[in-house]
């Protein structure tokens, strides 16, 4: 629970032109992680390719740029870049539940104001799917935002997202909140499109739906829900056997898991750059990680 008196503190972090080390989606879901770890009382974040902001309790400034300083470092080592990061500025201090509301919307618009997406319930590096419901295990719920900032819990998804995508950078009018998918009793999505919102939901690659991993479970669970009840069909896009299908169909579902992929499924923007992501990770991809983090297309 958060003290909802708490004073707040808005950092930032920028990498030296022209690197874009969080363009890369391993660095950029290892960097997430990290910071998800050593910041669990954050209040809002954004990974943008070449820089970040994190809104956190004010405490001890030096202790907080040294945990920074131990998730970067290993980012530097990996992109083999000496002095990638330009020197960190102090934290701005967030006044009040005005101002601190102000910012955390100025978080989530950060993608769309770069141009860089459309609406903010698609950009993947952000705390904003995790108010909205649309990831597992959120670093950040709707709950947290309601006490903080002292709002009522009631239909506080719908005015949120109105609050924050009424932005000429978005839409003046705003954009609908997402609404989850019903189960069905026979397919209607495409099982490449359930494939898309069970990653989105997990935040992982779709590739990953090959491998025993908690996305080939919810992929599974998700799509049967959608009413794919052919096993071979399942077994065939997670490249394992029927049998491997059944045993996972035998596992109690994941209600929570399902609900945010019922969600992802039911708006596409919550999948749309996962969409864009071949399900077979193939080299040329790899040898493209380098060019990508710095700052090539």
């Amino acid at each position: 629970m958060h003290n909802a008196s708490l004073m707040w503190n808005h950092w930032t972090l920028r990498a030296c032109t022209p690197y874009k080390p969080f363009k890369d989606f391993q660095t950029a879901s290892a960097v997430w992680n990290a910071l998800r770890e050593n910041f669990p009382d954050a209040l809002a974040a954004i990974l943008m390719p070449n820089h970040l902001h994190l809104i956190l309790p004010a405490k001890t400034e030096s202790k907080t740029r040294r945990r920074f300083a131990g998730i970067m470092g290993p980012v530097s080592k990996s992109c083999e870049v000496s002095g990638l990061w330009q020197p960190m500025p102090p934290p701005a201090q967030i006044p009040d539940r005005l101002h601190l509301r102000r910012q955390i919307r100025y978080v989530a618009l950060n993608p769309c104001r770069s141009d860089l997406c459309s609406d903010p319930l698609e950009w993947i590096w952000s705390t904003y799917r995790d108010v909205m419901g649309a990831t597992v295990n959120p670093w950040v719920n709707a709950e947290t935002i309601v006490e903080v900032l002292n709002e009522r819990q009631k239909g506080f998804a719908v005015r949120f997202h109105a609050y924050v995508s009424g932005d000429p950078s978005v839409a003046i009018e705003g954009t609908k909140p997402p609404v989850a998918a019903t189960s069905k009793p026979w397919p209607f999505e495409s099982i490449g499109e359930i494939l898309y919102a069970a990653a989105a939901t997990l935040q992982v690659p779709p590739s990953q739906v090959q491998n025993r991993s908690a996305l080939r479970d919810l992929f599974v669970q998700l799509a049967f829900r959608q009413g794919w009840r052919q096993v071979p069909a399942l077994a065939q896009t997670c490249r394992t056997t029927t049998r491997a299908i059944h045993y996972i169909l035998e596992k109690p579902p994941n209600a929570s898991a399902l609900s945010a992929a019922a969600l992802c499924l039911g708006d596409e923007r919550l999948r749309k750059e996962f969409r864009s992501m071949k399900v077979d990770l193939g080299e040329e991809l790899q040898v493209k990680r380098k060019a990508l983090i710095r700052g090539g297309e």
